[in-house]
């Protein structure tokens, strides 16, 4: 944000609603009021109340000012600093994604694409928004290690999957999160452990690819899978040969305990996961065929529901995936 007030533009949801969530949580400490913050950040009241309600773009170094106005201590000046850096990259597709956005500006054009399968009897729906305003259950993926520790986003970063679900089904309470992983892994044999000495932070356990901790209520799961392995140098990599492996074992958990309600699916690899060598619109294609493959088999569930991230969808082709359920 410059101090001049010139509008920015709207923030990807699960990024704006983070920043305004870490802003929130200072301010209901310090019981400032929008002018007092403003007086101390060195901005304007207008300026700093857009901030806080996630309608504006701070820039890193707004990020620092507001929360040390906030009373905010030097660890989570760092944390909102890197959130605006990253919210700076994402800024930089926003051109790129003018030309998909249809009349009126809300929503890229072709999308959403929508078809109804013959065999098997199931609807799949390709939208683009956050995958937590959906009400069906989730998948998120998960490193092998199943770490969710966002401090200084070292381990994970907050504004990955992870990192929102930590904040917006938990609350930011880590312990609750951790605890219900260790049940749903409790009779999962893992696949080996690190040393401290190689591994220096985070969880040492580590679980076979495509292993999957069901999390939540019957009504709406959480299918936490294991989609990358982390390495000891805190960068998590998924290998393209074992990606059916893991989307088999997602749906054979989805078909065990999601009770066939609809299940929403990010288009998982498309950003810290780093599957460099698949472009979306083929992450795409290996998500529908490995669903409808299976589903051929026993019925997952009765609707399929892939959000694509805002970011993300100048990068798909909307006719191409027509096409390519045209096919299923």
């Amino acid at each position: 944000m410059s101090r001049s007030g010139q509008e920015e533009p709207d923030l990807p949801p699960g990024a704006a609603r983070d920043l305004v969530d870490l802003f929130g949580r200072l301010r209901s400490h310090s019981q400032l009021r929008v002018g007092q913050i403003a007086d101390r950040a060195g901005y304007t009241p207008s300026h700093i109340s857009e901030v806080l309600r996630g309608r504006k773009t701070p820039s890193p170094e707004a990020a620092t000012r507001i929360v040390r106005a906030l009373g905010g201590d030097e660890n989570t000046v760092r944390r909102a600093r890197r959130r605006a850096e990253d919210l700076i990259e994402w800024k930089r597709h926003q051109p790129r994604e003018s030309h998909s956005r249809g009349p009126s500006g809300d929503l890229p054009a072709g999308f959403p694409v929508s078809r109804r399968l013959d065999y098997p009897d199931v609807l799949i729906n390709i939208i683009v928004g956050d995958i937590f305003d959906q009400d069906t259950h989730l998948a998120v993926s998960f490193s092998d290690t199943f770490d969710i520790s966002v401090a200084d986003d070292l381990i994970i970063h907050s504004s990955s999957l992870q990192g929102q679900l930590l904040q917006r089904f938990y609350h930011g309470d880590e312990r609750q999160l951790d605890a219900q992983l260790d049940a749903a892994l409790a009779s999962i044999a893992p696949a080996g452990a690190e040393l401290r000495s190689d591994k220096k932070h985070g969880k040492l356990t580590r679980y076979p690819l495509g292993t999957v901790a069901v999390l939540g209520e019957p009504q709406r799961r959480v299918f936490a899978v294991a989609f990358g392995r982390m390495g000891n140098d805190l960068v998590v990599r998924a290998p393209i040969e074992d990606l059916w492996q893991c989307y088999t074992r997602l749906w054979e958990a989805v078909y065990r305990f999601g009770q066939r309600g609809a299940l929403a699916i990010p288009l998982i690899g498309s950003g810290l996961a780093r599957v460099d060598t698949l472009d979306r619109n083929n992450l795409l294609r290996l998500i529908l065929l490995s669903f409808v493959a299976y589903s051929r088999r026993q019925v997952v569930c009765h609707e399929l529901r892939v959000v694509i991230f805002p970011g993300d969808a100048s990068r798909v082709a909307p006719t191409g995936l027509s096409a390519i359920l045209d096919t299923l």
